[in-house]
């Protein structure tokens, strides 16, 4: 039988690190996929997408998705770190339809070295989170959604050295929408937009902390960057520039 071992069962063995490469199709269940690699058996550490690792890896575990190309939903209840081979290498992808990336509220996750693209979805599309998630060095692009295109946070989120670009939300929230506890640091929030609603970029109804951002080039009805609607709201070094209102009428 080709591919992963479908009914196997969790928690019979649980390995500290998986490893998830796209150019493991096709081959059969058992095989060492990756010869004197450190993956040992297609199906136990190995797989050919990234939710069946983190659905076998055990908790607090890690695994290691190698570069290409994974049109795939992924929904995380769990503890767990997920470590792409960069921005550029490794894709997570919507298709234009769905979360890209689910965060459930007794989920704890480290995402890294990510792009995230082409999700649909009300509040979030790329990324959607209710739990506790820390993203860095990812790119959250190309997402389409109510509110919190690019990222919808009732969470606590720690964003770092990361982009959130070309995110399109038809209500609030372009690029982010906050309704938790958001910090962000070293990250670009550009070319988003908000179409009927606040915030190209970010819009928050909870505590947010930025330090060395640059939210630039987005666009809305209201707060073409920004939109401060409810909570704390702080920022450090940080450029707001060239953004855009919508619609705008003068006397």
């Amino acid at each position: 039988m080709d591919g992963e071992v479908e009914d196997y069962a969790i928690g019979s063995f649980n390995p500290i690190t998986v490893f998830v490469d796209d150019d493991w199709v096709g081959l059969p269940s058992g095989v060492d996929p990756d010869g004197s690699g450190p993956a040992a058996s297609l199906g136990l550490d190995a797989f050919t997408t990234v939710q069946k690792a983190v659905d076998i890896v055990r908790d607090s575990g890690h695994v290691i998705v190698a570069s290409g190309f994974y049109a795939e939903h992924v929904h995380i209840t769990r503890q767990v770190a997920i470590e792409g081979a960069g921005a550029d290498r490794t894709t997570l992808d919507g298709g234009g339809v769905g979360i890209v990336v689910d965060i459930a509220a007794t989920a704890d996750v480290d995402l890294s070295g990510i792009r995230i693209q082409r999700g649909a979805g009300v509040d979030g599309a790329g990324v959607r989170n209710l739990g506790s998630l820390q993203i860095t060095e990812s790119a959250v692009t190309d997402n389409t959604s109510q509110r919190g295109a690019g990222v919808f946070n009732a969470g606590t989120l720690l964003l770092s050295s990361s982009g959130i670009w070309d995110n399109w939300a038809s209500g609030a929230g372009g690029g982010i929408y906050n309704a938790g506890t958001l910090n962000i640091t070293n990250t670009t929030i550009s070319g988003n937009t908000a179409n009927g609603g606040s915030g190209g970029g970010l819009s928050s109804a909870g505590d947010t902390s930025l330090l060395n951002v640059t939210i630039s080039d987005n666009r809305a009805r209201f707060g073409g960057g920004v939109a401060r609607l409810t909570g704390e709201f702080r920022l450090h070094n940080t450029i707001v520039a060239a953004n855009v209102l919508l619609g705008l009428q003068l006397p």
